[in-house]
C-alpha cells in the first residue's frame, strides 16, 4: 500500500515530464514508423546492449517482461537469437503499444504506468533498456520509483542500463548517472545480489539485480 502511495505521489510529481517523453516518442513513431530510430537507437547500439541484457541468465522456457518496450525490437532480437520465451512488452505510450500489439499479434503488450499504481503481471526476468536516456529533472528519483515497481513484479530478477556520468564530453539531451549512487540505492533497496558492468561500450552501464 505503501508502495502505491509513493507511486501515485510520483506520478503526479513528474507527470508534466511524462507527457513531453510520451509527446517525444509519438512524435519519432509518426516520423520513422517501424524503424529502431522510433527508439532513439543506432542500429548497432540497440543490438549491442540486448547483447548485454540477455546474459542475465537462461531465458528459454521462462517469462521475461520488457519494460518500455516501444514497438517491440527486443522481440526481433530474441526470435533471432532463438530464444523461447513467454514475452510481454509494457509501455506507458499508447501509441507504441498499439503499434508493437498490431505488429506482433501473437504476443502481449499491456500499456502501463507504475508510477502511477500500475501494475506489472509477474515474469521470471524484467528487462529496462534505454528507459533512463532521456533528460528530465530529478531523474533519480525518476529512475528509483520504475526499478522498485518493476522489481516488485520480478520472480528471479531485474536488467537494466543507463549511461555513466564519468565521461569526458556531455550530450546536453541525454540523461547521466552516478555508477556508484545507482549501485548503493539498488543494494539498500532491491537486493544484496548485484552485478554491474560499467563502460563495456563507451559509457554505457548494464546491472543485474537477482533476487535472494
Amino acid at each position: 500500500m505503501r508502495h502505491i502511495l509513493i507511486f501515485n505521489l510520483m506520478a503526479l510529481e513528474f507527470e508534466f515530464q511524462k507527457k513531453i517523453i510520451s509527446e517525444n516518442y509519438k512524435n519519432l513513431l509518426n516520423k520513422y514508423g517501424d524503424s529502431y530510430k522510433t527508439g532513439q537507437w543506432g542500429h548497432d547500439s540497440q543490438k549491442f546492449r540486448f547483447e548485454e541484457l540477455i546474459k542475465i541468465g537462461d531465458l528459454n522456457n521462462k517469462k521475461i517482461l520488457d519494460f518500455g518496450c516501444g514497438i517491440g525490437d527486443f522481440v526481433k532480437f530474441l526470435e533471432e537469437k532463438k530464444i523461447t520465451c513467454d514475452y510481454v512488452g509494457v509501455d506507458f505510450v499508447p501509441e507504441l503499444i498499439s503499434f508493437a500489439s498490431k505488429k506482433y499479434p501473437n504476443k502481449k503488450f499491456y500499456c502501463v504506468d507504475v508510477l502511477d499504481g500500475g501494475q506489472c503481471e509477474p515474469a521470471d526476468y524484467i528487462f529496462i533498456s534505454g528507459v533512463f536516456n532521456n533528460k528530465i529533472d530529478k531523474a533519480e528519483s525518476y529512475m528509483q520509483g520504475l526499478l522498485v515497481g518493476a522489481f516488485a513484479s520480478a520472480q528471479k530478477g531485474l536488467v537494466f542500463n543507463f549511461t555513466s556520468n564519468q565521461v569526458n564530453f556531455i550530450d546536453s539531451d541525454m540523461q547521466y548517472f552516478s555508477p556508484e549512487e545507482v549501485l548503493k540505492f539498488c543494494r539498500e533497496n532491491l537486493s544484496p545480489r548485484i552485478f554491474m558492468k560499467h563502460r563495456y561500450h563507451k559509457c554505457d552501464v548494464c546491472v543485474y539485480v537477482y533476487k535472494e
